[in-house]
């Protein structure tokens, strides 16, 4: 969905920040799909929230580099490297508060991916798509 957005609004730098703005907002609320899978819906909501934020990072590494393969890693490991933390916690749940500073620590990232894209040039910045 980047690539259509892109080529549809790259033209501009509010279009490069609406398209990694709605493409985030779509990969957070793709993740809402927890609820159906028996988790509690406020937390699901911040993970929601958690993955829109990390979203718009993975939106501008992929337009920045033009790849969508350093997004795809960086999730992995990220995903990756909780799982092990979660796994080495066998008390593990997750909270309001837990997800609330995850969120916390997350808008640094998300606002210097913002400043990012927003000095990113308005060219077409994505290949054709694969």
């Amino acid at each position: 969905m980047l690539y259509a957005m892109t080529r549809l609004w790259a033209g501009t730098r509010e279009g490069l920040i609406r398209t990694v703005l709605v493409s985030a907002g779509i990969f957070g609320a793709s993740h809402l799909i927890h609820i159906a899978l028996g988790k509690p819906v406020p937390q699901t909501l911040l993970l929601a929230i958690s993955a829109g934020l990390g979203g718009v990072f993975y939106g501008t590494i992929t337009l920045r580099g033009g790849s969508i393969w350093p997004a795809v890693v960086a999730h992995g490991v990220l995903n990756g490297v909780i799982s092990v933390a979660v796994l080495n916690q066998p008390d593990y749940s997750q909270t309001v508060s837990a997800w609330l500073l995850i969120i916390l620590s997350q808008i640094p990232v998300a606002l210097f991916s913002a400043y990012l894209i927003a000095r990113t040039p308005t060219r077409s910045t994505i290949p054709d798509a694969p």
